[in-house]
């Protein structure tokens, strides 16, 4: 008979946002924590021990327990991206993660939250809407569309 673990493990990621996650192995990485968590993969990732952190690498394999506890740092990062308002008003914002919403980057840029907003991904552009968490890339270019222009 084949009896399955089930290991639940939390990663707090801020004060506010803990997160409960099930593996069905003891050994994991520190990347699967991550990617399972969805945090950035260049965030640290440390163990809490007897109120202690103890950093885990992305490629360092550890033996989890039921129970444990983990703490992600946000790396400070800056991620510029252009904002194509029109043919000669190009505004370049700055943002400290890699998610945003098209909510924050119309706001950063000082757009109408009614603004159809896209991002311009392998030559063709996809809408994004206000409450949609998208990841965004250092250089990437984003344009304002009249209204109904994708659909």
């Amino acid at each position: 008979m084949n009896h399955e673990k089930t290991i639940h493990i939390f990663v707090e990621i801020t004060k506010t946002d803990q997160r409960e996650l099930v593996f069905h192995q003891d050994r994991v990485t520190g990347r699967q924590i991550k990617e399972a968590a969805k945090v950035p993969l260049d965030d640290e990732l440390a163990a809490k021990h007897d109120g202690k952190l103890k950093p885990v690498a992305n490629d360092e394999t550890i033996t989890i327990k039921d129970g444990e506890k983990f703490v992600v740092t946000h790396k400070v990062i800056d991620i510029h991206i252009v904002v194509e308002i029109t043919k000669t008003d190009h505004r370049k914002l700055e943002f400290h993660q890699h998610q945003v919403t098209g909510r924050q980057i119309k706001e950063a840029a000082g757009l109408p939250l009614d603004t159809d907003l896209a991002a311009r991904r392998e030559g063709k552009l996809e809408l994004v809407t206000n409450d949609e968490l998208i990841t965004i890339k250092n250089g990437e270019h984003f344009v304002v569309l009249p209204p109904g222009n994708i659909s």
